[in-house]
């Protein structure tokens, strides 16, 4: 089982890795996808110190969405 801490973890290297690619700084990455958010809070979730909203993930494409109205079984 994966535990909180490991999941902060690891969204926080997705979230870096993809800001990375894109050549951006944290702040014109928040510009670029409109995150609303402060430079500081932006930092924290790199360093997995804040929780990364799942939006977030889903707006710089890191995850898909999932359709479970078929409550996920084929």
């Amino acid at each position: 089982m994966i535990t909180k801490e490991k999941a902060m973890k690891t969204c926080a290297e997705i979230l870096k890795k993809a800001r990375k690619q894109s050549g951006m700084s944290q702040s014109n990455f928040i510009k670029h996808y409109k995150l609303n958010i402060k430079q500081g809070t932006y930092s924290r979730w790199e360093n997995g110190t804040y929780k990364i909203p799942a939006y977030v993930l889903l707006r710089i494409g890191a995850i898909q969405p999932v359709d479970l109205s078929d409550g996920g079984e084929k």
